[in-house]
């Protein structure tokens, strides 16, 4: 896939499953066999990691605060991205 994307032009790609467990940042390169390469952000936790964050407007920053907490490991320096994706889920988290 990845040499695909690299050929199609595709500078950045973004995955949740699948990466390998020697992934322990938020970006990498992921290189292909013939060793062209497109950056990756992984999305730790998955696509709705975040998705819990609205739920309840009153405990908002402290959500906040304890996602930022458990993903900085992840992220660094970098900005904590959070992910607001629910399509498994019964029903609306907002």
């Amino acid at each position: 896939m990845r040499q695909i994307l690299a050929r199609a032009g595709f500078e950045h790609a973004c995955l949740w499953r699948g990466v390998p467990s020697t992934v322990d940042f938020h970006s990498f390169h992921w290189e292909s066999p013939d060793g062209s390469t497109v950056r990756c952000e992984y999305l730790p936790g998955g696509y709705g990691n975040g998705a819990y964050l609205l739920s309840d407007q009153t405990a908002l920053e402290l959500r906040a605060s304890e996602f930022v907490r458990r993903m900085r490991p992840w992220f660094g320096a970098d900005p904590v991205l959070a992910m607001y994706g629910t399509d498994h889920s019964g029903r609306c988290p907002a």
